[in-house]
């Protein structure tokens, strides 16, 4: 038998962007899918021994290795004052300088020419919502597409979606090696839990709608909120139940926006607001939920969506060319910008549960990106 394959994973994450730990997650769980002789075994690199152990407990990934990110004491010092660390933070990529020798290493951090680094690029927010980002902060994205991109290092993107925005935004560029790898999710056994005891605990009267998103302002709550209102004086008697981190680093105010909104109108019976939850405690509302609604303002790849074609979930979901290039089933989708759009669909559309296969998205994310890696080896 050939000797197994090698690759590095990093995964950077933390609370605050706790949808990249679940991706690199799910990235491994995919990759537990294809054939035995075929899995490589993995250098994965985690801020900290919760974050592997958590990730070691999921996948159940035979050939894992942990390796903990070991920063400076300068690197620590910086990492605590700096509020949000995300991928295209400048910032990040020098905190996380890891150089694995001779292996593939995915997502790559370093810029350098070296066909072994693989480049991850979620989505291109920040040309479709430049509003949503400062002008230096536009600047540093910038930067980090053209840093990634002048050695003509691969890039793998979500969608084709996002592939088409590279392409369209950073034409100069259109000759680089690029990938798309729709990733999936693997959900945790939620049978155990008790809705009613649920519903109990957080205080769900009725039937209700369901969102789960980071309180940031491009997922659009408060367009969502004021939906709801107009809806509820039209007869929709149904609570709105959102999980996800309330706050947004670029928009510290917005949080406060939302809360003040949700008093004045007297919303506290029909919207209630739980901050993170137990991923199981999640599944268990989303499944037991009349609907799904996912009003967000761009997406690169939603993780909700997938979450939903998992258990076969209906969902009232934002018209964007990537919800439309992730979901046909069990879906409605409304104009995020139109009120009344939405709130015509809530109080005329039913949701329908068709059920979906979603063995094969598990499959196909682990093979396709097998291919990748392949390509490299």
């Amino acid at each position: 038998m050939a000797e197994r394959k090698r690759i590095g994973i990093l995964c950077p994450f933390g609370k605050n962007w706790i949808g990249g730990v679940y991706y690199i997650e799910n990235l491994i769980i995919g990759l537990n899918h294809i054939a035995d002789e075929l899995k490589p075994i993995i250098d994965l690199y985690c801020l900290n021994e919760d974050i592997y152990n958590s990730i070691q407990h999921n996948t159940k990934y035979p050939y894992l290795d942990k390796n903990l990110i070991r920063l400076s004491f300068i690197r620590k010092g910086i990492r605590r004052i700096v509020s949000f660390i995300s991928y295209i933070n400048p910032l990040n990529i020098w905190l996380y300088k890891i150089n694995p020798e001779d292996i593939i290493v995915y997502p790559a951090y370093n810029f350098r020419k070296d066909n072994r680094l693989i480049y991850w690029i979620p989505d291109l927010q920040d040309k479709s919502l430049p509003d949503m980002f400062t002008s230096e902060e536009l600047k540093r994205r910038d930067k980090i597409v053209e840093n990634v991109c002048k050695h003509n290092n691969p890039i793998v993107f979500s969608s084709y979606d996002s592939q088409n925005d590279f392409y369209r935004f950073y034409p100069q560029f259109k000759n680089n090696v690029t990938y798309v790898v729709h990733f999936a999710v693997n959900q945790l056994d939620y049978s155990h839990i008790s809705i009613e005891s649920l519903k109990k605990q957080y205080k769900i009267r009725r039937e209700y709608l369901f969102c789960a998103n980071q309180f940031w302002k491009h997922k659009n709550h408060l367009f969502l909120f004021r939906v709801l209102k107009k809806a509820i004086d039209a007869g929709f008697n149904k609570q709105l139940v959102c999980t996800g981190n309330m706050s947004d680093y670029r928009n510290p105010e917005y949080i406060q926006e939302i809360k003040d909104y949700i008093s004045i109108n007297h919303l506290e019976d029909y919207i209630i607001t739980l901050g993170m939850i137990k991923k199981e405690d999640l599944y268990c509302l989303m499944k037991h939920s009349y609907a799904v609604v996912q009003p967000s303002l761009f997406e690169g790849w939603n993780t909700t969506v997938e979450d939903c074609k998992a258990m076969s979930k209906f969902v009232y979901l934002s018209d964007l060319k990537v919800h439309r290039e992730q979901l046909n089933t069990n879906v409605c989708f409304f104009n995020p910008y139109d009120e009344s759009d939405l709130v015509n669909k809530l109080l005329n559309i039913k949701p329908t549960e068709d059920k979906y296969d979603y063995s094969k998205s598990i499959k196909q994310f682990g093979e396709d990106f097998y291919k990748v890696i392949a390509s490299r080896l």
